[in-house]
């Protein structure tokens, strides 16, 4: 797993964003920690589009550790929803919070990114493919 921790080289501040990705039963694994809002957006951005680089086809975002997450996070996740679709692939996020599923339910996402409570394969299965 990789984390980094994103810091203001002008101000010396850590803003509070925390990122590890891994691979498990072939899917990308993105373990978020922190705030998705406008001063993490680009470093979020950036990690999601380094896993796309790297050949990701199926992946799982998990914001179980996630404090908030704003437009611009959200943003984030669907353009990374639309450029896994292009290439035939899935994109699932892990969320029980009331506010980010609200934020996806008024962006009209639960129709398009599966949103699960829980991380799906505690058994050692991998997580279920999202229904057309």
């Amino acid at each position: 797993m990789t984390t980094r921790p994103m810091v203001d080289e002008a101000g010396g501040d850590t803003w509070d964003l925390r990122l590890r990705h891994g691979l498990r039963y072939g899917w990308v694994v993105v373990e978020v920690t922190g705030e998705l809002d406008t001063p993490n957006a680009e470093m979020f951005w950036g990690f999601l589009g380094d896993c796309l680089r790297n050949g990701a086809t199926r992946m799982v975002v998990d914001l179980g550790s996630v404090d908030f997450v704003g437009r611009v996070g959200v943003y984030a996740l669907v353009s990374t929803y639309q450029r896994l679709r292009r290439r035939g692939g899935e994109l699932n996020v892990i969320s029980d919070d009331a506010g980010t599923l609200r934020r996806f339910h008024q962006a009209g996402l639960g129709t398009l990114i599966t949103v699960l409570p829980s991380v799906p394969w505690p058994s050692g299965g991998p997580p279920p493919s999202p229904s057309p």
